[in-house]
């Protein structure tokens, strides 16, 4: 029930919490109060009278153990002092029963404002701990890409041609690619910039495989990506349909999606926000148009600054491209990476490989599609010789040459 510190409630254990305490205050707030009850006696106060009366209406009822509480009709039909003095005992009873349900209302009166401070810490609290989480991923990953600066990514490349060949044939053919776009993109630079290896990665759901090309130096890959950059938008024929970038994680890529997108929440005709995407930090710049100077312009923030000061300016469907662009990798992570990205908590986090009976788990692909015995005894589409030599059971990482490949497109 608790986070991995010892400390918070994980918030489906805090929501549990929250609601238990409010039917528990509920059940109290509904319970009907005391019923009070005195016999009918004349509403006009008795003459010469110093005791302010108050009249008494046939609704209130008192139920009563106790032998001064009971009063029978006898003994109010009396003379005027002893039915004064029987509405003095049962009023004096009735202020002692009042008095013990006020106390049950202060009593829940508190229980409601502890609640309540309760439930604003637990928020409070929690958005700060996102705050930490996030600068530390934040930082962690800005070094990451400082380690990658020697990098350009590039996007847009055929693929090889000739039909299926090896990993090593193909990435000979993206070097020598790759080679020629540096040579045109940076003619005059001295030293040129050599390209030392490249990463090939051949995703589903692209037409298109991305480059990832190693430079012998950061200048050398920081030159490039500008040249190619500038030739792209001159509508140069080898750089128009090629898209550069630098190298960077995935959380960073989503960071950059929410600083864009709260930037143009920040420009109006007085301010211009904008994000410098293309570092291993990002950075958003906020500065004033015009002679007015806005509060808490000029001045670059990192992302941790922009969803602390700003976050609460963008709504949740500003935010869909950031949502595109996690994905599904962050999930359970959400609000540690990003604060002001949202999962739904309703929908336990579920692992579907183990919705699978371990003889049916596995295969390549098709997660469902098992190593199992079929009803004959040998494993589907195997035989049970290629069985005993498989070693692979699960899928291989995204851009990683495997054999399997290779067979699959021989």
């Amino acid at each position: 029930m608790l986070e991995p510190d010892g400390v918070h409630l994980i918030p489906t254990s805090g929501d549990a919490f929250l609601k238990h305490m409010q039917l528990c205050i509920q059940a109290q707030m509904n319970q009907s109060p005391p019923v009070l009850s005195v016999p009918p006696v004349s509403s006009v106060p008795p003459s010469g009278s110093s005791v302010d009366f108050i009249p008494l209406t046939d609704d209130i009822t008192i139920e009563s153990s106790s032998d001064e509480d009971v009063q029978s009709e006898a003994d109010v039909d009396g003379n005027e002092e002893d039915r004064l003095g029987a509405i003095l005992k049962i009023v004096k009873s009735n202020s002692r029963r009042l008095s013990g349900v006020n106390a049950l209302r202060d009593t829940l009166s508190r229980l409601d404002d502890r609640t309540s401070t309760f439930e604003s810490q637990v928020r409070l609290r929690r958005q700060q701990d996102n705050l930490i989480f996030a600068r530390l991923k934040e930082d962690a990953d800005a070094e990451l890409n400082r380690s990658r600066e020697d990098r350009v990514v590039i996007s847009g490349m055929e693929k090889a041609p000739g039909g299926p060949s090896s990993h090593q044939e193909k990435k000979a053919h993206y070097t020598n690619l790759v080679t020629d776009l540096v040579a045109k993109a940076c003619p005059e630079l001295v030293p040129p910039p050599v390209v030392v290896d490249i990463f090939v990665s051949f995703n589903r759901n692209q037409t298109s495989p991305t480059v990832e090309a190693k430079f012998d130096s950061v200048s050398g890959a920081l030159n490039f990506r500008k040249a190619a950059s500038a030739l792209g938008k001159a509508k140069d024929p080898s750089f128009v349909k090629l898209y550069f970038s630098n190298s960077v994680t995935q959380a960073t890529k989503v960071r950059v999606e929410i600083m864009r997108a709260v930037a143009k929440k920040l420009t109006t005709t007085t301010e211009n926000a904008f994000v410098h995407g293309f570092l291993s930090r990002p950075l958003l710049r906020y500065e004033s148009v015009g002679p007015s100077v806005a509060s808490g312009t000029g001045r670059n923030y990192s992302f941790v600054d922009v969803v602390s000061k700003f976050g609460d300016l963008v709504l949740s469907h500003e935010l869909a491209s950031a949502y595109r662009r996690a994905g599904g990798t962050f999930r359970g992570a959400m609000e540690q990476y990003f604060v002001v990205l949202r999962e739904d908590e309703d929908v336990p986090v579920r692992s579907i490989p183990n919705q699978v009976p371990l003889g049916s788990r596995g295969g390549r692909g098709n997660p469902f599609r098992g190593h199992s015995s079929s009803p004959r005894g040998r494993p589907f589409g195997r035989s049970s010789r290629g069985a005993r030599a498989h070693k692979r059971v699960g899928d291989a990482l995204p851009g990683t040459p495997t054999k399997t490949k290779r067979r699959a497109d021989m």
